[in-house]
C-alpha cells in the first residue's frame, strides 16, 4: 500500500467499481418492499458482507500471487481454483465456473427486470416485450466484443459510467423530488 500514490489508488477504485455496483437496484425495488423499515439494515448488511468478501478475496489473491503475476493473470480467483486437486475430478475450475453462474444469473435477472420496468414506465411498452427485446439485444451485442482486450475496455468504460450514474442518479432524483414537491405546494396554495 505504501508503494502507490493517490492517483494509482483512484485508478484501482475505478477498476473495482463494476464489481461493487448494484446498490442502485434498490431504487427500483424499494416501492415493492413490504417492510420498508428493515431495508436499511438489510442493505447495509449486504453491502458490508460484499465489502468484506471482496477484501478477503483481494487479500488472498495478493498473498498468493506475486505482484508481477497479478498483472498478467486475467482471473486470479479462477487461477487459484486450478490448484485444487481432487482424485475424482480432473479440473475443479469447471465446477467453480458452474457455481459462479448461480451467482451471476440472479444478478442478470434483477438487472433485466429493472431495465424492462424502466422501459415500461418511460415508454409504456409492455414489460414482457421489453424484457424480450433487452435480452435479445444483450445477446446480440455480446457478439460485438470479439477479444479479451475489448471486453476489458468495455468493462472499464461501464465501470466509469456506472460510478458516475451511481453518484449522480440519487442526487438527480433528490433534486427532481424537491422540485415536484415545491410545485405541488404552490399549486395547492393557489
Amino acid at each position: 500500500m505504501v508503494d502507490h500514490n493517490a492517483k494509482e489508488f483512484f485508478n484501482g477504485i475505478i477498476k473495482v467499481t463494476l464489481s461493487i455496483l448494484g446498490f442502485e437496484v434498490l431504487f427500483f425495488i424499494y416501492p415493492f418492499i413490504k417492510d420498508k423499515e428493515k431495508v436499511l439494515k438489510h442493505s447495509l448488511l449486504s453491502i458490508w458482507f460484499t465489502t468484506i468478501l471482496f477484501a478477503l478475496v483481494t487479500a488472498i489473491s495478493i498473498g498468493f500471487f506475486a505482484p508481477e503475476a497479478l498483472k498478467r493473470i486475467i482471473w486470479p480467483v479462477l487461477s487459484m481454483f486450478k490448484i485444487v486437486k481432487l482424485p475424482f475430478l480432473e479440473r475443479f475450475e469447471f465446477i467453480a465456473v458452474s457455481f459462479w453462474m448461480l451467482i451471476i444469473l440472479p444478478n442478470l435477472c434483477v438487472y433485466l427486470w429493472c431495465a424492462s420496468r424502466g422501459i415500461k414506465r418511460v415508454f409504456g411498452l409492455k414489460q414482457t416485450k421489453a424484457t424480450i427485446i433487452i435480452a435479445l439485444l444483450s445477446i446480440a451485442s455480446s457478439n460485438f466484443i470479439p477479444s479479451r482486450i475489448d471486453m476489458n475496455m468495455f468493462t472499464d468504460y461501464a465501470a466509469r459510467v456506472g460510478i458516475v450514474l451511481a453518484i449522480l442518479y440519487p442526487i438527480l432524483l433528490y433534486v427532481i423530488v424537491k422540485i415536484v414537491k415545491s410545485l405541488r405546494k404552490r399549486r395547492n396554495a393557489s
